[in-house]
């Protein structure tokens, strides 16, 4: 990761709403209840992921990554440090952080994320992390922790969601996504052709930069470069991406046609 700089604090209201307006025009993200209820079919997907999970054998890196590494390089994790962790997944960061902190509370809406991070916490002696099944769309925690973080998480996703997440630390948060360009080339490829534009997708990073600024906080940026390539089989591409079809209204017989002629 690379530190780009500091940006001055300097509100700007008039900037800030029509940030506020390009956000929303550009993702798409509408009331809470339209979350909530594009959360709801989104779970089938995740869940489908997270069960070829469960019962693996797990073991925390021995050596954190980028991410966690970066933060404790900063001072920002520490053995005196509580964190919540918002949108956690599978826990993978948050294993990593429990290793360095007094405690985490990690948080998401998939029962079956959290079940795969419970399991996992039991199989690695993990005994200073509380996960937690729960939506960010339902209320706020109301304790308060010395770091809050946020990994590629739909939920925090207008100015006053940030400020939701900042009213949870005493000290810092964190938030990491995807710069712009930063994408699956075979997906984002079948999305065009079947004419699929997702809603309430995770936000760049430049949205979050921009907003940001013109709140008036002080943004530290580092960013990393990664690039990931993995085999797969028709098989497994059929099992998975139907339930992800789904969610965009694509019956499976139809997605299962096109699966196979596109691949």
């Amino acid at each position: 990761m690379n530190k780009l700089g500091f940006y001055p604090a300097a509100p700007d209201t008039d900037r800030l709403q029509a940030l506020r307006e390009g956000w929303e025009r550009q993702y798409r993200y509408g009331s809470v209840a339209e979350r909530k209820a594009r959360e709801a079919r989104w779970s089938p997907y995740y869940s489908l992921i997270y069960q070829a999970q469960l019962g693996q054998p797990y073991t925390i890196p021995a050596e954190p990554g980028p991410v966690v590494r970066t933060l404790a390089e900063q001072g920002l994790v520490h053995p005196e440090a509580a964190v919540l962790d918002i949108g956690c997944g599978t826990g993978g960061t948050a294993l990593e952080l429990a290793r360095l902190c007094r405690s985490v509370t990690a948080v998401d809406s998939n029962e079956t994320a959290i079940e795969v991070l419970r399991e996992r916490c039991a199989g690695t002696h993990t005994e200073n992390l509380t996960a937690l099944c729960a939506s960010w769309n339902d209320g706020r925690p109301g304790d308060a922790w010395d770091l809050v973080i946020s990994a590629m998480c739909p939920a925090i996703c207008n100015p006053e969601e940030l400020l939701a997440m900042e009213a949870c630390a005493r000290e810092t948060c964190v938030l990491v996504t995807v710069m712009k360009g930063s994408a699956d080339k075979y997906r984002s490829q079948m999305m065009r052709e079947l004419n699929l534009r997702p809603e309430g997708m995770i936000t760049e990073y430049s949205t979050y930069l921009d907003v940001l600024r013109a709140m008036g906080r002080d943004v530290t940026v580092w960013t990393m470069e990664r690039f990931t390539k993995r085999n797969t089989s028709l098989e497994e591409l059929l099992w998975l991406f139907p339930t992800y079809f789904e969610i965009f209204g694509m019956e499976q017989e139809a997605s299962v046609s096109y699966l196979k002629s596109f691949f």
